[in-house]
């Protein structure tokens, strides 16, 4: 087999992952609302080129080893494309941590489903260099998979966004309860009494002690003729 032919074929295989992989990047909004929170998830993107590189060395071979081949052959034809994939694989990898720690179930699902849409897209470049019938059996097999894995992970941010809601009601209601007993004038009556009553101590303590000080009996002269002063 001609190896740029397969060389371009892998290159078309990153690219589709690469897309994919930008499209994941935005998790973070699907299980946090916060804007705060993607904001953070953005400012982690300067890291040093050597340590994102090894972020993703350790994620590839943790979780999508079919890309060990796939990122090895860019590193040593396409440095260009070997950086791209490398940065897009960063911000993947620290999205997928933080969605752990937020929400370990859904970052399974996210694995999941990232994990078989990359065999997906493999398969596919597979079958641009050699057409046959195992790979196609196996594009096949992970676009069930990868079906099965998106169901289940919309399944669970529905169940997420139902417990979500759940909580804005309460909160809701409970924001309605108080306003309905809020009296606005009572409550700034009470506030404009509490402010006085604090100005005026503050006013007492200085007066109370300049008059303590101003009543004090002087303290007698030492006689000058007692023994110890001699």
């Amino acid at each position: 087999m001609n190896e740029v032919n397969v060389l371009s074929n892998w290159r078309g295989a990153v690219a589709c992952i690469v897309l994919m992989l930008a499209a994941t990047n935005g998790l973070a909004a699907e299980y946090d609302l916060s804007r705060d929170a993607i904001a953070q998830a953005d400012g982690s993107a300067a890291e040093p080129p050597v340590e994102g590189e090894r972020r993703v060395t350790e994620f590839v071979k943790s979780h999508l080893p079919e890309l060990e081949l796939v990122l090895a052959s860019l590193k040593k034809h396409s440095a260009k494309e070997y950086q791209k994939a490398i940065g897009d694989l960063a911000r993947t990898s620290r999205r997928l941590e933080q969605l752990q720690q937020r929400d370990p179930d859904g970052f399974e699902l996210e694995l999941t489903f990232l994990q078989w849409q990359t065999r997906v897209d493999i398969a596919l470049a597979q079958l641009q260099v050699r057409d046959n019938e195992k790979t196609r059996a196996q594009l096949r097999k992970s676009l069930a998979s990868r079906e099965q894995a998106r169901v289940a992970r919309a399944r669970h941010d529905k169940a997420r966004l139902t417990e979500r809601i759940a909580r804005l009601q309460t909160q809701l209601q409970r924001l309605t309860d108080q306003l309905e007993n809020v009296d606005a004038e009572k409550n700034a009556d009470k506030a404009y009494a509490g402010a006085i009553r604090r100005l005026d101590a503050k006013q007492v303590r200085p007066n109370a002690a300049s008059r303590t000080k101003k009543n004090a009996k002087p303290k007698p002269a030492a006689d000058p003729k007692t023994p110890e002063n001699k």
